[in-house]
């Protein structure tokens, strides 16, 4: 073995034994005290951890997260995230995120950006990758829904946000997505993102209220991406007993991400057995819209995604 191969296998043991000393030694409870703090001031939410452990080779493990907001509470089993290190020896930066959710459901997150944008304070990913399995979702979307309907203050939003006030969402979510991003050059943006919603059902809080709760035999999108555009495919949608919702529509990726431009449409049909015994339904529907529906509905979504895009009832 010459010279330098030695020198290389002393040096990798010192520096994998001062990180190993240092992962054992670190103040773990005294990072754990200052993230929290500095989440619950940022967010409002009030977050609690359970603990916060070291996650192989360079990351952090937290188990039994709750966040809780006035009466709504998100509750995670585990949740950790990692930096792999060998890809910045190739200018990448590669980041991972695990969730362990209730009932054993999970939720893998996969990025990599170019080290260089990111040094420039540019944070646009080069890949993107979500594997979920049974994730249940719920807490999430109903903590955005009242986000979402605390946004709605016009006078015309007003019989919406009564609605939405109304819903509670429950089910878990299935995704396979899988995006190689080129910031630069888009055409060569390519990949494929499936959602299925599992178990989708739209309830209203109030037992008496006048719409039946909605039970979905099909909640599903499908898309994939070329030349930088990401299409909803036909076979995309929702289905209840009483209602169905065609989905259409494409994202126009941009230099950063989150100005990428959405354009979706909503058909939304209200089945005549609900229409026909309940006019309740149609009220809400027409007061929405200013115009007589007949129980059907259209939807546009567009803009940049972020912070957030505009939509129109029509």
């Amino acid at each position: 073995m010459n010279k330098f191969w030695k020198i290389l296998i002393y040096l990798s043991l010192a520096v994998g034994s001062f990180i190993f000393f240092l992962v054992l030694t670190f103040p773990y409870e005294v990072l754990k005290q200052a993230i929290i703090v500095n989440l619950n001031s940022k967010t409002g939410y009030n977050i609690k951890v359970q603990e916060l452990s070291p996650s192989l080779p360079v990351g952090l493990k937290a188990s039994k997260i709750k966040i809780i907001s006035d009466d709504e509470q998100i509750q995670f089993e585990s949740l950790s995230l990692n930096l792999n290190i060998l890809p910045l020896f190739v200018g990448s930066l590669k980041a991972s995120l695990s969730i362990e959710g209730k009932n054993k459901g999970y939720l893998d997150f996969e990025t990599t950006l170019s080290l260089f944008d990111v040094l420039n304070q540019r944070y646009t990913p080069n890949y993107l990758y979500l594997d979920a399995k049974k994730f249940i979702f719920s807490d999430l979307a109903n903590i955005a829904l009242k986000n979402f309907t605390s946004s709605l203050t016009t006078s015309s939003e007003i019989l919406l946000k009564s609605l939405l006030d109304e819903i509670s969402l429950e089910g878990k979510i299935n995704a396979d997505i899988e995006l190689d991003l080129h910031p630069k050059d888009y055409k060569k943006s390519v990949g494929n993102a499936l959602i299925n919603f599992e178990n989708l059902a739209i309830k209203f809080k109030d037992p008496e209220y006048p719409i039946p709760n909605q039970l979905f035999t099909k909640a599903k999108i499908d898309s994939s991406l070329k030349d930088g555009t990401l299409k909803v495919k036909k076979i995309s949608g929702l289905k209840s007993q009483d209602m169905s919702v065609d989905i259409d529509g494409k994202i126009t990726q941009k230099p950063q991400l989150h100005k990428s431009n959405i354009s979706f449409t909503l058909d939304i049909t209200i089945e005549e057995s609900l229409t026909s015994t309940n006019g309740f339904i149609l009220d809400i529907l027409n007061g929405i819209t200013q115009r007589d529906t007949n129980g059907k509905v259209k939807i546009k979504i567009f803009g940049p995604i972020f912070p957030k895009p505009s939509f129109v009832i029509l």
